[in-house]
């Protein structure tokens, strides 16, 4: 019996066992440990002692795995592996994040569900993960997209999917809930781990891409640079450089309506103009009242005293 086992015995069942300390099996034992042990009652050399023992039929049916299902087996362990798992994480939160900052449903959106998709398929082969995590998982992006599309604002749905999906990632990734033994404690770390991962990938996408993605020479593609009427940014970069002060009194259209911020043109230079509060429609003849660094306060021309 194990330590764990022998804890639920009374005083009497207890005197029944011999206390004979940890067996180490993370390497296998043989058939003598096994049975100096009494973890096996009998070591047999071949089949045929084994069906005199138990008094077996000769002829058995011998089930060996097929050359896919021990490919597929191995993928699946390679994928499980904490390394490989982590890493399918922070892609997958980076691309669920990519996607989120874009219209429509495009590539990161299929890749993300790609990544998530093959950590549970893994962790499902593997035993450790169940329909329960997967539910879980799916549910909590549901409640994030509800969060970001629905009913943004409220925070609950938003604090929920991300609870839920930190709960499905750990539990998918160990058989058990909460540690209790030395073996559980050591898993924990690399259940952690992957926690650390997904927000690693989460920032990916949120702080560094938005700075750096346009100096990456093979993804630079991926970004869209604002599209900005060549009119206006060169009359922005004039009246960054400009000092406007020499407009004090001068009459000028409003090109656009001034709701209260608009354009103002003065003669061959469109000038961007407030009101004091006035909506002056299009094509309107406005003074300006007062001038404060790159801020045109305008007015109708025809109420204009000063």
């Amino acid at each position: 019996r194990t330590a764990r086992s022998q804890d639920r015995l009374d005083e009497a069942q207890r005197a029944q066992w011999k206390l004979i300390g940890p067996i180490d099996t993370a390497a296998g034992i043989d058939a003598k440990e096994a049975l100096r042990n009494r973890l096996a009652r009998h070591q047999v050399g071949a089949f045929e002692e084994l069906s005199t023992l138990y008094d077996l039929p000769q002829e058995l049916e011998r089930l060996e795995p097929t050359q896919t299902f021990r490919w597929i087996d191995r993928f699946a362990r390679f994928i499980s592996s904490p390394l490989v798992s982590s890493l399918l994480l922070m892609l997958g939160m980076m691309f669920f994040f990519n996607e989120m900052g874009s219209p429509g449903l495009g590539l990161p959106g299929f890749l993300a569900a790609t990544c998530f998709g093959l950590y549970f398929w893994a962790h499902y082969l593997g035993g450790t993960a169940h329909w329960l995590e997967i539910m879980m998982f799916a549910f909590g992006v549901v409640f994030i997209l509800m969060e970001i599309f629905v009913i943004p604002g409220l925070g609950i749905f938003g604090f929920g999917g991300v609870v839920l999906i930190i709960v499905s990632i750990v539990l998918a990734s160990q058989t058990f809930i909460v540690p209790t033994t030395q073996e559980d404690f050591a898993r924990l770390p690399a259940s952690l781990g992957m926690i650390v991962a997904m927000a690693v990938g989460g920032a990916i996408p949120i702080y560094l891409l938005p700075r750096y993605l346009h100096r990456i020479p093979f993804l630079k593609r991926l970004s869209l640079n604002p599209a900005v009427d060549q009119a206006f940014a060169d009359v922005g970069q004039r009246e960054s450089t400009v000092h406007l002060e020499y407009l004090r009194g001068k009459m000028g259209v409003a090109i656009t309506s001034l709701k209260p911020g608009g354009k103002v043109r003065f003669g061959d230079e469109d000038v961007s103009a407030v009101t004091d509060g006035k909506l002056i429609d299009r094509g309107t003849k406005v003074v300006v009242k007062e001038v404060r660094g790159n801020r045109v306060l305008v007015d109708l021309a025809d109420y204009q005293t000063d």
